[in-house]
């Protein structure tokens, strides 16, 4: 019985944590600022020969002025060709900077090294980061800068796979957009916690004034970090972008290895970023093992309550992503829901204890091992 109740507590606070969030996603606002301010976007590529294209080309053809735009992509060590390519299109296009990633800035990531170096390169007030496996739409930079109201340092949006091939994709797609209407809801607070790359812009001043990625050793989430530094170290504000406009689009595909390497890089950074953040990793766990494990004693345990938490453990989740489909404009991803809700509960549980284990903190990240 105690068992019961304890699991039947975790759900309940699970519960009414999902309704917050969702009440805090409606408590963003679309931007305001009609400035025409200079831009800089970063990309940071490491063996992207298969995607880089069609983020250069989607780079390229933006609706923002092309006199107050740069893009700036950093090779990151690439063996592919990548570099080559980058070549080609730096040829065609004046407002295009590459460059190689060198040595130095300390001991940090091979990527926060190369967006360092980017970033240093770059002439924007505004700074904007996306990956080589994204193509954001057309409108993307107009949308960016229209949310940086003067006391705006930080501007987040969504990243979302645009095509959902075979059965994993869906599962993955769903979770992203969990995942970052969790972030949205945090922002919509006022404790922004956690933001998406692929989506991200900062003003190049509050990037500075926290020192910038090459002073925050070593994270195997620079853009977390990023995020976090900012709020408790300065008093510019976070927000998050919510227009269709404004979701960028991933390309490719992942496989589950890769989709449970990456998670478990994230869970790790969250765990050891913020003590709010290790909290709510904590809680969702902990809420999750408790229903694992009430599996083989369900006909020992009050039948009812046991299907209430897991209910509303399922109606937090499937609120948060109903709201990030409509933030989003994704609709397909709700149909979705059913295998993520599985898949989610499977996977946070393994991961947890996965990190918990002896070796469990090594982490494999584009090629390198980093402890």
């Amino acid at each position: 019985m105690i068992f019961t109740l304890i699991l039947f507590s975790l759900a309940s606070l699970y519960f009414a944590a999902g309704i917050l969030l969702f009440i805090g996603t409606l408590r963003l606002r679309r931007g305001r600022n009609r400035e025409p301010l200079r831009a800089s976007v970063v990309v940071a590529v490491r063996d992207g020969r298969d995607t880089i294209g069609a983020c250069l080309n989607a780079l390229m053809a933006q609706s923002y002025p092309e006199e107050r735009v740069e893009v700036i992509v950093v090779d990151d060590g690439s063996t592919d060709g990548t570099y080559d390519i980058l070549k080609r299109y730096n040829e065609l296009h004046r407002n295009l900077k590459i460059m190689r990633v060198q040595e130095g800035f300390g001991k940090i990531t091979g990527k926060q090294r190369a967006l360092a170096q980017g970033i240093r390169l770059a002439q924007g007030e505004i700074v904007l980061h996306t990956d080589a496996d994204c193509a954001p739409p057309r409108r993307w930079i107009e949308e960016v800068v229209s949310y940086f109201e003067p006391e705006v340092g930080v501007v987040v949006g969504f990243a979302l796979p645009s095509r959902l091939q075979g059965f994993f994709e869906p599962i993955r797609a769903a979770d992203l957009l969990f995942l970052q209407t969790v972030a949205a809801g945090f922002v919509g607070w006022g404790r922004p916690l956690s933001g998406i790359g692929k989506n991200l812009a900062f003003r190049k001043a509050a990037y500075r004034q926290v020192g910038g990625f090459e002073r925050m050793g070593l994270q195997l989430n620079e853009d977390m970090a990023l995020i976090q530094k900012i709020r408790r170290e300065t008093k510019w504000r976070t927000v998050v972008m919510q227009r269709r406009d404004a979701c960028v689009r991933m390309q490719g595909t992942s496989s589950p290895r890769a989709f449970l390497l990456r998670r478990k890089r994230w869970l790790a950074a969250g765990f050891r970023s913020h003590p709010a953040l290790f909290a709510t990793l904590g809680f969702v766990f902990w809420t999750h093992v408790m229903l694992l494990v009430s599996l083989p004693f369900l006909s020992h345990l009050p039948a009812l309550l046991v299907y209430y938490s897991y209910l509303v453990v399922a109606c937090a989740n499937f609120v948060l992503i109903a709201q990030g489909a409509t933030m989003t404009r994704r609709y397909d991803l709700v149909l979705a829901f059913p295998m993520f809700q599985v898949f989610f509960w499977i996977y946070t549980t393994l991961l947890g204890f996965g990190l918990l284990s002896p070796g469990g903190r090594k982490m494999e990240w584009r090629g390198r091992t980093y402890g």
